[in-house]
């Protein structure tokens, strides 16, 4: 019979701590109810999260029962993109494809514990590295410049991008009307808001 070892499971381990929404100026902080010290790898918004409740009713809550299903979501959307993937190997782009980083809460309960800031958790990241380094993605551009008005996909608009073989992607127009993203080989029609189709793009290297 195989016979499972602490070092097996060790590698496929994320401890996560609690990132409250940013303030102001866009800088995260952990609630002063997140895990923390030096065995925490990552964060993810825990605080105020709108939940289910016992008896059909819903509510917020916080802590890091709140955030760490966060980062258990972002393994499996990664997992579910390349199923062959191991869970070291799940935990090593989840942990090394980030781009915000949580600093320290201002409460500080115990003086002993290491207090330190940590990254937070980034699904599109994480998502976008395995593509690129399991699915051989291509990163694209994504402009409608040749598309007219009114046809052409307005700032903040949600555009379908479908694959031959069925798979669909909903990206949202950034500042410059397109968007950026990564996809596998392949042709792909566009899709708007509205379900008219605005193109045909072959990716390719």
């Amino acid at each position: 019979a195989y016979q499972l070892k602490y070092e097996d499971l060790e590698n496929r381990i994320i401890v996560v701590g609690n990132a409250r929404e940013p303030d102001s100026s866009g800088v995260y902080r952990q609630s002063s109810s997140s895990n923390v010290g030096e065995l925490v790898d990552i964060c993810a918004p825990g605080s105020s999260i709108y939940c289910t409740y016992p008896d059909g009713q819903y509510g917020y809550m916080s802590g890091t029962s709140m955030a760490a299903p966060i980062v258990t979501a972002v393994a499996g959307t990664v997992w579910a993109a390349v199923p062959e993937l191991d869970g070291a190997q799940v935990r090593e782009l989840v942990l090394n494809n980030t781009k915000d980083t949580v600093e320290p809460s201002t409460s500080r309960t115990f003086d002993y514990i290491d207090y330190r800031a940590y990254p937070l958790v980034n699904v599109r990241l994480s998502l976008e590295a395995a593509l690129r380094e399991y699915r051989n993605a291509i990163d694209v551009d994504m402009t409608f410049d040749d598309i007219s008005r009114p046809m052409r996909p307005a700032v903040g608009e949600s555009v379908t991008v479908k694959a031959e073989n069925g798979n669909e992607f909903v990206f949202e127009t950034d500042q410059t009307g397109g968007f950026h993203c990564v996809l596998p080989e392949g042709t792909y029609g566009i899709y708007n808001a509205k379900g008219n189709n605005l193109k045909s793009v072959t990716v390719s290297k």
